[in-house]
């Protein structure tokens, strides 16, 4: 990876959305609605209450993030899953430790939250190590 283009930045995008909703509504959304005391059918009738100005909002800030990974990875030269690991681990890890900390959230959710964050990373990574 040379430099952070913005055809890279998009699909990296793209694939932290697919990520997001392959982790919240296929493989976690039972665990995950439970720990946020929610119920999937009222969720589910929410959805097609505003739903699209929080998957623009949600696509917005992913974009922003894959446009950052991109130039921490450019600038220190480094292998793009390494970086995954280490923006993680040294920023999502401590970071998300505050929903159990100061919002009272279980630590299930923790475990959620923050692995689903590893797993954005690393499919970011593996659209940068393809330009």
């Amino acid at each position: 990876m040379e430099d952070a283009n913005l055809v890279m930045v998009l699909v990296a995008a793209i694939a932290a959305m697919i990520v997001g909703a392959l982790w919240y509504m296929v493989l976690f959304q039972k665990p995950w609605a439970k720990e946020m005391g929610m119920n999937i059918e009222h969720m589910q009738n929410d959805k097609k209450k505003g739903m699209g100005k929080s998957l623009l909002v949600d696509f917005v800030t992913r974009l922003f993030a894959a446009y950052v990974f991109a130039h921490i990875v450019t600038a220190i030269g480094g292998n793009p899953f390494e970086g995954a690991f280490w923006i993680w681990l040294g920023f999502f890890v401590p970071a998300l430790v505050a929903q159990v900390v100061w919002e009272g959230k279980s630590m299930k959710l923790y475990a959620i939250n923050v692995s689903h964050w590893l797993a954005v990373l690393l499919a970011m990574a593996l659209v940068f190590s393809f330009f």
